[in-house]
């Protein structure tokens, strides 16, 4: 940047603020930090921004790097810097050391293993959201840069878009988001609140501001987003991954209705929850951590879906029995295992083999059922005698469908 670049762009306009703060969160970005400043500073611009970059004490040379930078642009880059890593703390660092500093009217992001590759992105986002008041987020397109390929981001829509297209699937690329400051203003109180909660910072920021006007997706490419093995997402196993996601939308669904939210912002999040779960489940299995993690409303939508995982649905909300302790109840056993759903007991009409553990659980004598709540339970016929055990349990008060079926009727 030449010095005449410089002084224009930390000139004293707007009150003497800059008009965009620029965001930058790095970590061991030692190969790709000099690409991004890079990125910043080649900015063409009518206006003054400012640069607030995050070190979360890297433990290679990149805060030398960003002191180097800085001993260069005095009056345009702002370092934070660390001397122990906030993030493995669980701290979000965007929201808790870097916007609270952001002085500018529009914030900008890109973390510091991105850059952007066109000079003019701020000045054309900035005139855009200066032109429309109505919106209040905009993005572009951005390649992807992976080992030494790149290809474009796909995006599904550009233009205007809402709460809604956001909700249903996050396609918004961080790096190259730029949106009005709603950090300096008493609305960003309940975004405070739950901040702690969420495991997905970048679609609880995109949804919160989304709700506060439209967003407008640029048919501009803005920059490059690398994925590369020293990325925190990239190292991620895929459930972990899912279940980040699925736990940050509960949380955003426990904000919108905290503040009494129009129930079609709430369908509007689920939507895209079942579009997450779904296609997770193409390739896996529902574990028991994902049981815990999705609402049962959701979890049903999902299954009632899939006929394959049909006795999922049901041990949601009761305790599977078996009928039946012999190879045939052990080898549905297994099944149910690997489908992550748990028997409760057995029961079994032979006196030999009451009292007994058959998959460590206990084989019960079937007079034990008029004992418990129908409602609670589920009983699957794991036997070859299936007419007997069926007539026994009608003679009971069981009934068919409601209570028990045969081994054969169910799927796993």
């Amino acid at each position: 940047m030449s010095e005449k670049a410089q002084k224009k762009i930390s000139t004293t306009k707007h009150n003497g603020e800059p008009l965009v703060s620029i965001c930058s969160m790095t970590y061991n970005h030692e190969p790709f930090i000099r690409q991004c400043l890079d990125g910043f500073l080649m900015q063409e611009t009518d206006f003054p921004f400012e640069i607030l970059i995050h070190d979360d004490a890297s433990t290679d040379k990149t805060a030398d790097i960003i002191k180097e930078y800085v001993k260069k642009y005095p009056d345009i880059i702002k370092p934070i810097f660390q001397t122990e890593n906030q993030y493995s703390q669980g701290v979000k660092i965007g929201p808790t050391y870097v916007y609270p500093k952001a002085k500018g009217k529009y914030i900008a992001l890109c973390e510091g293993d991105d850059y952007w590759i066109d000079p003019y992105k701020l000045q054309k986002q900035v005139q855009f959201l200066e032109e429309n008041y109505e919106y209040i987020l905009s993005a572009g397109r951005s390649n992807v840069y992976i080992g030494n390929n790149f290809r474009e981001f796909p995006l599904p829509k550009t233009g205007t878009i809402t709460f809604k297209d956001i909700a249903h699937k996050n396609f918004i690329v961080t790096n190259t988001t730029l949106f009005r400051n709603i950090f300096k203003g008493n609305r960003v109180k309940k975004f405070y609140h739950y901040i702690n909660e969420v495991m997905n910072g970048d679609i609880y920021l995109w949804l919160f501001l989304s709700k506060e006007g439209k967003g407008y997706v640029h048919d501009d490419i803005f920059g490059v987003y690398r994925r590369h093995e020293a990325g925190v997402w990239s190292l991620r196993p895929v459930e972990e991954k899912c279940l980040r996601s699925l736990k940050t939308r509960n949380v955003i669904l426990k904000y919108l209705r905290d503040v009494k939210a129009d129930s079609s912002y709430i369908n509007d999040v689920e939507v895209g929850y079942l579009k997450i779960l779904n296609e997770y489940l193409k390739d896996n299995k529902i574990t028991n951590e994902i049981k815990k993690t999705v609402p049962k409303s959701i979890l049903r939508k999902t299954i009632n879906a899939n006929q394959k995982t049909s006795i999922l649905r049901i041990s949601l909300d009761k305790n599977i029995i078996l009928f039946g302790t012999g190879e045939l109840a052990r080898s549905i056993t297994k099944n149910l295992q690997k489908a992550n759903v748990r028997v409760a007991y057995y029961l079994d009409n032979n006196p030999q083999k009451q009292g007994l553990l058959f998959f460590n659980r206990p084989v019960y004598n079937p007079n034990v059922l008029y004992n418990t709540k129908r409602t609670d339970l589920f009983i699957i016929i794991a036997s070859m005698y299936y007419e007997e055990i069926a007539q026994q349990l009608e003679t009971m008060g069981f009934r068919k469908s409601k209570h028990y079926l045969d081994h054969s009727e169910l799927s796993y």
